[in-house]
């Protein structure tokens, strides 16, 4: 999962960027240490396993629009008998993502 915020504004993650309206200045840039444990622990709480958050950030590239950054960088290893299907797992991101989309959007219209 790679999540990152542009300027504290906007939020990037493959399902929901709109990625033609990306300007190429753009620049992603990693979410704070402290969004980045809300984040870690939202997710943990949703797929019901224990989540690893790297320490530094990681560099990505967006592939749809060739705009690149770095990202808050959350990691899970579980069996597949953790989860039923890669679709439950995909479902059960959705909250989280859409929780700190929220956050994020909150924090711009206050700034």
């Amino acid at each position: 999962m790679v999540v990152a915020a542009t300027g504290g504004e906007e939020l990037a993650t493959a399902p929901l960027l709109n990625a033609p309206e990306l300007a190429p200045s753009v620049r992603y840039e990693p979410l704070d240490a402290q969004m980045c444990a809300l984040l870690q622990e939202k997710v943990a709480h949703s797929l019901g396993v224990q989540v690893r958050r790297a320490s530094e950030p990681a560099p990505f590239v967006d592939v749809t629009s060739g705009v690149s950054g770095e990202s808050c960088r959350l990691s899970a290893s579980e069996t597949g008998e953790d989860f039923n299907h890669l679709l439950d797992v995909a479902a059960a991101l959705l909250e989280p993502s859409q929780m700190l989309v929220q956050i994020i959007s909150d924090l711009a219209q206050l700034a």
